[in-house]
This record gives C-alpha cells, structure tokens and sequence, in this order.
C-alpha cells in the first residue's frame, strides 16, 4: 500500500513539474490587435517619428492629454489637476502666500494655500504624476537615440541635427 502511494506521489510530483515548464511557452508573445497601438521597436521606422517622439515629451509639460481639454495620460488622476504649468503655479506661489486663491473649491487649492496638505493632495499627485511621466518619456527617447541605434537605422544627419 505503502509503495503505491510513494509511486502515486512521485507521478503526481513529475507531472506538476513538467505542466510549470511547458505551461507558459509563447503565451506572452502576442501583437496588438489595436491599428493605432505602434509597438517599440516599429515606432522609430520612420525619420519623422524621432521630431514628433521630441515634440510629445515637451507637449506633455503643456498638455493633458491627446483627446482633447478633458483627456489625461495619466491614470486615476483628473485633468485639471495634473496640467504641469498649473499645478506648478499652484505649488509654488500658493504654498509660498505669493497669491491669494480665492477659488478655494478646486480640488486641493484650499490645503495648498493654506499649509495644511497631506500626501493624498489631488495637485500634488498631478506634479508627482507629470513629472514623472516626463523624465521617462525623455529617458525613453534618449535610449532610442544613442549612435548605435541611429545608425542601424540608417538615420540622416538632419535628423540627427534635431
């Protein structure tokens, strides 16, 4: 009895450990079904991609969104209050009593102005958000351009002057 149960758990062992191996081939190599989702590695195809990539990290320190006034790129955090410009007015001239707000209902100002924030303030996550999203942005394209990749891709030298 004894030595069947041993045989029965030795199978059982073999055969969980050899579903872990096989279980996960190929099944996170998958291609977007999205027209307008580009993958890495095709985004930099075309010599106009590396101007408009260049023009997408400063229009992220402007902008919101690419949808329109109510559009954000950033997740779980409104558009209003993660404009950098903004939020940047607000965090140093509010904090700092250079400017009296006396909009006092938008979402945060009221702590902002009068130096009583917490971590959870929704502006403060809007700087922390936008800034973030915009050095890994530059960081992204700067590791899409370093001499190597530029030459691979056959890049000219009046894109490389940009």
């Amino acid at each position: 009895m004894k030595t069947k149960f041993k045989m029965y758990k030795t199978i059982g062992v073999i055969c969980i450990f050899i579903v872990t191996l096989v279980s996960c081939t190929d099944d996170l190599n998958i291609t977007p079904n999205d027209d307008q989702t580009v993958l890495s590695e095709n985004l930099f195809e075309d010599e106009a991609a590396y101007k408009q990539v260049l023009a997408g990290i400063y229009a992220n320190l402007a902008l919101t969104g690419t949808d329109g006034p109510e559009s954000s790129n950033l997740k779980n955090i409104d558009a209003g209050t993660s404009q950098f410009g903004r939020v940047l007015l607000y965090t140093q001239t509010l904090s700092a009593d250079q400017m009296i707000w006396s909009y006092e209902n938008d979402p945060g100002t009221r702590e902002i102005q009068r130096n009583i924030w917490t971590a959870q303030n929704p502006l403060l996550l809007g700087m922390f958000s936008r800034a973030h999203l915009s050095v890994a942005l530059a960081n992204n394209f700067l590791r899409e351009t370093t001499e190597a990749k530029l030459d691979s891709r056959n890049v000219s030298e009046d894109t490389r002057a940009i």
